[in-house]
């Protein structure tokens, strides 16, 4: 019997697994998975628009418009008008929103030390090198939107 595993299942199992793992403990700290996908986005890149936000997390502008009003509202986050166009507010992380993030983090980081528990540190490097080298493959295949 031939070997039926499929990158795109094995990928989407292990997804699922992640979300239900990090959920509830999240959930705990007052987080969703997508506000906290939006605070970690943050302290990459402070000063991010909505618009931007939203391109990097892959949904909508107006889901990424609701989730910076949700953390805004939390006080997590703060926006403030754009220098060079009045019509973009860049959004920053308060001390408030680093703070839990740091929580956040540290959850997260406990969370991944146990879903590779049963692998060595080479084969651990090596999962992540993999995975981030079958995306650049996809990024370069994928058809280029004009």
């Amino acid at each position: 019997m031939s070997d039926q595993r499929q990158l795109g299942y094995e990928l989407r199992l292990a997804e699922l697994a992640w979300r239900k793992s990090l959920e509830g403990p999240l959930r705990e700290l007052g987080l969703t998975i997508p506000q906290y996908s939006t605070l970690r986005a943050l302290e990459r890149a402070p000063g991010a628009s909505s618009a931007e936000l939203a391109r990097n997390a892959l949904v909508t502008p107006q889901t990424m418009n609701a989730l910076v009003l949700q953390l805004e509202e939390a006080e997590l986050i703060a926006r403030r008008v754009s220098a060079t166009n009045l019509r973009v507010l860049n959004a920053e992380l308060t001390p408030a929103g680093k703070a839990l993030l740091s929580k956040a983090h540290r959850l997260v980081g406990r969370l991944e030390s146990v879903a590779v528990s049963d692998l060595s540190k080479a084969e651990h490097h090596q999962l992540l090198e993999l995975l981030a080298r079958c995306a650049a493959a996809l990024e370069q295949a994928a058809p280029k939107r004009g």
